[in-house]
């Protein structure tokens, strides 16, 4: 099995890598980010952590910079109705660290969102992995395990501060420090974000 590739990107299309290994060019299968990321580095040396999927009519390697993310690949073709395409595709719509903060969140809505992925599936996903990727949620600093914030509305605001360039855990410290003045009650997604973004710019959310 396939499990690490190290050579010189030789070019990058709409949905795969191409990478030369002393002679040898491997089509490497990756999510969207990647792709665009690699574009700057096609001539150089890259290294992906990989996964060889194998089907009745084609052998398929998939490749990823993060060992997290393609540990994270791993997990998500093992839930019903969830092949390599569609796992690569939610992979692809954001970093591997807010998909597990969705799915540790519960939030099926945000699944969904992926092309491919319905409710029924997205709901699967959750019950099957929930409990899996909480070791996801180690990070450089040390081992940090974040619980889930309660409702949908929060993990929709971490999604939204990452995505605006936040890593995740001052996303989730931020809006788990807003959700602490409230009270109890959950703020809409909009006035959640504006909250934790006010703290994060006064640096109130960052954790050394």
């Amino acid at each position: 099995m396939i499990a690490l590739l190290t050579g010189v990107l030789r070019s990058v299309s709409d949905e795969a890598l191409v990478v030369d290994v002393h002679g040898v060019g491997f089509r490497v299968l990756a999510p969207s980010h990647t792709l665009q990321s690699s574009l700057g580095l096609i001539g150089g040396e890259i290294t992906l952590h990989t996964s060889l999927q194998v089907s009745t009519d084609a052998l398929r390697l998939y490749g990823f910079l993060h060992p997290r993310e393609e540990e994270l690949f791993e997990l998500l073709i093992t839930v019903d109705r969830v092949g390599p395409k569609a796992a690569l595709a939610m992979l692809g719509a954001g970093s591997w660290e807010t998909l597990a903060t969705t799915i540790r969140s519960g939030n099926s809505a945000a699944l969904a969102l992926t092309p491919g992925i319905g409710k029924k599936t997205a709901e699967r996903i959750i019950l099957d992995l929930r409990d899996r990727v909480t070791a996801f949620a180690s990070t450089p600093g040390g081992d940090v395990r974040m619980e889930p914030l309660p409702g949908d509305a929060s993990a929709q605001a971490v999604v939204a501060l990452t995505s605006l360039g936040f890593n995740e855990r001052e996303a989730h410290a931020a809006v788990e420090a807003v959700l602490k003045e409230t009270d109890g009650t959950h703020p809409a997604v909009n006035d959640l974000v504006s909250s934790a973004l006010r703290r994060l710019g006064a640096g109130v959310a960052h954790r050394d």
